[in-house]
């Protein structure tokens, strides 16, 4: 029989298609835009993705240096001596750690992140064994990680490794300048209970989650959490409590390296390693089926009322209280922007977006509606605030918003409709990017009208 055909045919393609650690270290190598080449003086013998290579193999499988260089004598042909693997990983900047990590993680959206932090022991005695011993010697303290999590993708976005622990909080900023994209929604513990760091979200329109400590007076922020805090939302932070253990259980609890740079590097290939293996390792943490995932912010393009069908038809109240009926429109193109709630920083961002394109809307003849689950009052003081030139309806019952399968958990979706002059759904946005959505839009009617 063909090796082609029948059950042997089979098992063959299956072989083919896996892909091995060497191909996955060099398409992130080659996706992460990295020179072949990084040391600048000597011989240019042994591309920068082969060093790698090995010490990937040390970090994930490799019992020591020793066996991680005889593993690449045997299957990649490649003589060095283990030190000078050692010694050329331990040269390497931190800058190209950043650029593996951004490769290992991916550019797709993320929806909901959550940030934690944990510590990996040195491969020194424990306080317990010292004391033990009857010795009044020290031991060195653990080192710090603190990461963000992309909890639908269950992947590593961003680290920070410490060897000497301090704050976790004071690393969220370094999390988010070093992501490669902006959550919608961040989950965090208690230890990161602070106003001025929501602000830093918010500002960034990153919505944030975490629990107050006891006794919560100050604070705008904190005071909204401590009043309406869902916790249905919030243990979906567990998923990065799931991964700390997957790492510790896949790689160790403890480090192998001495100096503070070999065990950043340890420590980065660690992630970067479950980061692109993450389809065969999370096929062994993936919830049942029966369990499905509740989030905040669906942007499931299922979920969405169908292009060409017929808009349904509302009334409903502006901030001026002035009704306003979609049929009432036919004739003109209308949007129908869904946003979760007024004066919100992503919220803010779309509608001064809108607002600042306005006149470019009127001249194409483009109706704007937003809608949300606010009150009349709430829209009035929103639109003074930022001199939004357009109505703001009120939809208190989530009649509406249901009817266009724009509800959230916890807030409206931020979703929009671009209706046609017949009345139809000409375009539904699953995916609105406050920022660009405008122009976005406009681009989209100067298409349809041609």
């Amino acid at each position: 029989m063909s090796p082609e055909g029948g059950q042997g045919g089979e098992l063959t393609s299956i072989m083919r298609e896996k892909e091995t650690l060497k191909y996955k270290v060099k398409h992130l190598w080659k996706k992460a835009g990295l020179p072949k080449f990084l040391n600048r003086f000597g011989p240019k013998k042994t591309p920068g993705w082969i060093t790698y290579l090995c010490h990937l193999e040390y970090t994930t499988h490799a019992p020591s240096w020793r066996r991680a260089s005889n593993f690449m004598i045997d299957y990649h042909q490649k003589s060095l001596h283990w030190t000078s693997w050692q010694k050329a990983i331990q040269k390497w900047p931190q800058s190209v750690w950043d650029k593996l990590a951004l490769a290992s993680a991916g550019q797709e959206a993320c929806e909901i992140a959550a940030i934690d932090g944990t510590t990996i022991s040195r491969s020194n005695p424990s306080q317990h064994y010292m004391n033990k011993i009857g010795t009044d010697l020290t031991f060195a303290r653990p080192i710090q990680n603190v990461i963000m999590i992309d909890v639908k993708r269950r992947k590593f976005l961003s680290w920070r490794v410490r060897a000497k622990p301090r704050g976790e909080k004071c690393d969220v900023k370094y999390l988010i300048k070093h992501s490669p994209a902006l959550p919608e929604l961040v989950l965090m513990d208690k230890g990161f209970d602070s106003e001025p760091l929501h602000n830093y979200l918010r500002e960034r329109g990153i919505y944030s989650i975490s629990p107050v400590r006891k006794n919560c007076k100050r604070g705008r922020y904190r005071k909204q959490l401590r009043d309406c805090f869902d916790w249905t939302v919030y243990w979906q932070r567990n998923l990065v409590e799931c991964l700390f253990s997957a790492i510790k259980r896949l790689f160790g609890s403890h480090t192998r390296a001495r100096t503070a740079r070999t065990q950043r590097a340890e420590l980065n290939s660690r992630f970067i390693a479950y980061n692109i293996g993450a389809k065969m390792i999370t096929t062994f943490y993936r919830a049942p089926s029966s369990v499905k995932l509740i989030y905040l912010f669906d942007f499931s393009e299922n979920n969405m009322l169908e292009e060409k069908s017929i808009a349904p038809d509302f009334e409903l109240l502006d901030q001026n209280s002035t009704k306003h009926k979609l049929s009432a429109y036919k004739g003109k193109w209308v949007l129908v922007y869904f946003y979760p709630k007024d004066d919100t920083p992503g919220c803010v961002t779309e509608g001064c977006a809108i607002r600042d394109e306005f006149d470019s809307f009127k001249n194409a003849g483009i109706i704007v509606l937003g809608v949300s689950a606010d009150t009349v009052e709430s829209h009035k003081r929103f639109q003074d605030k930022y001199g939004l030139p357009f109505p703001l309806l009120s939809d208190p019952t989530r009649k509406v918003i249901k009817q266009y399968d724009a509800d959230g958990l916890i807030f409206t979706r931020r979703i929009s409709y671009l209706i046609s002059p017949q009345g139809k759904i000409a375009k539904a946005y699953a995916k609105v990017y406050p920022e660009g959505h405008a122009k976005q839009v406009l681009a989209d009617v100067t298409e349809l009208s041609a």
